[in-house]
């Protein structure tokens, strides 16, 4: 059984394997676009290797802990695709319409972006960005653990001790900071992104567009942001398995299912299949039988 639009905007093909990560391209099912988004979406098997579905159909073999695709959803971008692999050993394959663009050395975690380009944290904990490796000084010199990259160019990264740290070189002040303490962060500064702190609690910040971006109320274990038609919104996952929706439009009701991990627009459920809400009408798309 497969879902999804049946015409020349991509297929959403059922994957065939159990899942222990996803990662979306496309916004989340709060962002409303006037022209179609364009879904590429990649989920990490059980068994390392990377399956991705939507505009293109991409079956990544290897031994990977982590996958990450690029943003590919402008009337530009059309039908561009991107995606990166973080593999056991800590080297990284990247695949897309423009060559791999596969950074060399070894890392702990990665972002790709929809410049056809990423960031990850080094072994050393250490923030570098690819193909230009461009990063601000007052960044290059902290070290990491974790690092979200938009592609606009804008990345935040989240400091050893719970600070996030964001830069955006086309800014008069390119370096922002959010105290937290944080765990996670997830989108940049162009568009926004939000801060999943200790405590459970999500603080997002708006973007350079000047989008008032609430902070959704209770607590998570995990958010991702997304975005679509130069639009930011975000959902996080609950304890409880649930997950929320929201935007600077207001707080969405919740997405039905039971999920162990989220990208923006799709879930892995605890028997490690792919559940996806859609990104263009805000409807739920039935798990695959």
């Amino acid at each position: 059984i497969c879902w999804g639009r049946n015409d020349r905007y991509g297929q959403l093909e059922v994957p065939r394997w159990r899942f222990s990560q996803v990662s979306t391209s496309a916004g989340t099912a709060v962002i409303k676009a006037p022209w179609p988004l364009w879904p590429f979406d990649c989920a990490l098997a059980t068994d390392g290797h990377i399956t991705c579905w939507g505009v293109r159909h991409e079956d990544i073999p290897g031994k990977f802990v982590q996958v990450s695709t690029g943003l590919a959803n402008n009337e530009n971008d059309s039908e561009a695709f991107y995606g990166c692999g973080l593999r056991s050993g800590g080297t990284v394959l990247c695949w897309g319409d423009q060559g791999n663009r596969s950074p060399a050395g070894r890392f702990t975690q990665i972002s790709a972006d929809r410049s056809f380009s990423g960031c990850g944290i080094t072994v050393k904990r250490a923030v570098v960005c690819w193909p230009s490796g461009t990063v601000p000084p007052a960044v290059a010199s902290g070290k990491y653990l974790q690092v979200s990259s938009d592609g606009f160019p804008s990345s935040c990264a989240l400091k050893v001790g719970g600070s996030i740290v964001c830069w955006y070189p086309l800014r008069t002040s390119p370096v922002t900071t959010h105290a937290g303490p944080f765990t996670q962060v997830s989108g940049g500064t162009w568009l926004g992104g939000c801060g999943l702190k200790s405590n459970g609690t999500v603080l997002c910040w708006e973007g350079d567009d000047n989008v008032n971006v609430q902070s959704p109320p209770g607590t998570f274990t995990q958010i991702s942001v997304g975005w679509g038609y130069n639009r930011l919104g975000a959902c996080g996952l609950r304890a409880d398995g649930s997950v929320l929706s929201w935007s600077a439009e207001g707080i969405q009701p919740p997405e039905p299912g039971k999920y162990v991990q989220i990208g923006s627009g799709c879930g892995v459920t605890p028997n490690g299949g792919v559940r996806c809400w859609d990104t263009l009408s805000g409807v739920s798309i039935p798990a695959p039988s």
